[in-house]
């Protein structure tokens, strides 16, 4: 699990809509964040943001846009992390 840390600090961020674990003033700095340095699970992410309802905030930001059009649609996260990541947020999957 301490592999996935920080996505699942992500997730749980979109879920709760509270900053969990980042030292980051609001969600779209956590967004920005994932989007760049955990590129694997972009994917994951973004529909975890629309599923979480911060979509729509986060489509107002330029910053996050910039983000999103170059996000791999095509990368998936690791499958090895499929069991734990399916059994923490069944509902995105």
């Amino acid at each position: 699990m301490s592999k996935i840390y920080r996505e699942l600090c992500v997730l749980l961020s979109a879920k709760f809509g509270k900053i969990v674990a980042f030292r980051f003033n609001n969600f779209v700095q956590v967004a920005n964040n994932a989007l760049e340095h955990y590129k694997s699970f972009g994917n994951l992410f973004l529909y975890a943001f629309t599923q979480y309802g911060q979509i729509e905030d986060l489509n107002k930001k330029e910053s996050f846009i910039k983000k999103l059009n170059t996000l791999d649609r095509n990368q998936e996260p690791s499958k090895e992390y499929h069991s734990l990541l399916s059994t923490l947020f069944p509902e995105l999957f």
